[in-house]
């Protein structure tokens, strides 16, 4: 069996969605109890792992973001296919390992990406905006694991040389 990363509950189309590593995206119908491999590694570059790190929700009723360890992508549930990524000043990692993503404040337009190699990334997913933040911004380097948000409403990234406070 696939190692289970992450999990979304699209109540909308009553589907679970479910990350895996190296296996792709399914997705588990509850009303059948029917699983479907809706998201796989063919058609990604074959080196390395695919891993799908993140789900969550997305721009459009029934769909969700999903990062992979080769970009960000968004998934339509109920029709079971990967959504074309919007031009412009939307969001488009390629080839980018998104490590983390979590969003400001629950119900949030606003996601704080975490990738390897291209640093932090501030998405707004209602206006698909995104501010990309490096190391002329304060970041120590582009590798960052993980985002958090404290109480004082800081946002924390741990990195391959440490933890910070992010202004």
């Amino acid at each position: 069996a696939p190692g289970i990363i992450s999990l979304w509950l699209d109540e909308a189309n009553q589907k679970l969605c479910v990350g895996t590593l190296d296996q792709g995206l399914f997705t588990l119908d509850l009303p059948t109890q029917t699983w479907e491999w809706v998201l796989h590694p063919d058609g990604f570059p074959t080196v390395g792992e695919f891993n799908i790190s993140f789900i969550g929700p997305g721009v459009a009723e029934g769909t969700v973001f999903v990062g992979t360890s080769y970009g960000f992508l968004t998934y339509h549930t109920a029709r079971a296919q990967p959504v074309p990524t919007p031009t412009g000043d939307t969001l488009q990692l390629p080839g980018t390992y998104i490590r983390s993503v979590f969003f400001e404040h629950p119900n949030d337009s606003l996601l704080w990406i975490s990738t390897s190699m291209k640093g932090l990334i501030r998405f707004n997913r209602h206006t698909e905006k995104n501010r990309v933040y490096a190391p002329k911004d304060g970041l120590p380097n582009k590798v960052i694991y993980g985002t958090m948000l404290d109480q004082n409403g800081d946002v924390w990234i741990s990195t391959n040389v440490g933890i910070t406070r992010f202004d």
